[in-house]
C-alpha cells in the first residue's frame, strides 16, 4: 500500500510530538529527582548543623546593662536601683502535678522552709475585672544568689523529668 505525503507528513509530525514530550517528561522528571536529591541531603547531611543553627535562633540569655538611674521616691526613699537581680518564679501550670517535690528540691537548693514554699506553690486566684482568673507565676524568691542559681540548674539539668529524685548536688 502506497503512502501519501500527507500521511507520511502526519507520521513525522506525530512522531516528533511524541519525541517532544518524551524529552520533557524526563527533562521533568530530572528536575523532581534533583529537588528530592537535594532534600534528603539537607535531613540526612546537615540534619546536626541545621538543628544547631535553628536552636540558636530560640535559645539565648540576654544580659543587658540597665540604662537608667536610682529611682526615689518624694521622701528620699530608694524604690528601684541598678543592681541586678535574679528573680526565681514558678509557673504552675506546668508544675502543678509535682508540687510536693519541687517544693522539696526548691527548699534544699535555696535553703528556705519547705511549707511556706509549698503553700505558695499552690494554685492562686486573681481578681481581674471582677473575675477570679488562675494566676500560673508565683515568685519564690528575690535576690537568688550565684551559687543557688548553679544549684537549681545543676538539678533541672541532671532531672529535668523527676522531680522525685532527693539527692541533690
Amino acid at each position: 500500500m502506497k503512502t501519501t505525503p500527507t500521511a507520511d507528513k502526519c507520521r513525522t509530525v506525530h512522531a516528533m510530538q511524541l519525541r517532544r514530550m518524551l524529552t520533557f517528561a524526563v527533562m521533568l522528571l530530572l528536575g523532581f529527582l534533583v529537588i528530592v536529591g537535594r532534600l534528603i541531603y539537607i535531613q540526612v547531611f546537615q540534619h546536626e548543623d541545621l538543628l544547631s543553627k535553628a536552636q540558636e535562633k530560640t535559645r539565648r540569655t540576654y544580659l543587658r546593662e540597665t540604662e537608667r538611674g536610682e529611682i526615689l521616691d518624694r521622701q528620699g526613699v530608694l524604690l528601684a536601683s541598678n543592681q541586678r537581680v535574679r528573680i526565681l518564679c514558678a509557673n504552675l501550670a506546668y508544675i502543678d502535678r509535682y508540687n510536693e517535690p519541687m517544693a522539696k528540691a526548691i527548699a534544699e537548693c535555696l535553703g528556705v522552709d519547705e511549707v511556706s514554699l509549698r503553700e505558695r506553690l499552690e494554685l492562686q486566684y486573681v481578681k481581674v475585672k471582677g473575675r477570679e482568673v488562675l494566676d500560673p507565676h508565683v515568685r519564690l524568691k528575690v535576690k537568688v544568689t550565684h551559687e543557688e542559681f548553679s544549684r537549681l540548674q545543676d538539678y533541672i539539668a541532671a532531672y529535668p523529668f523527676d522531680p522525685n529524685h532527693d539527692q541533690l548536688h
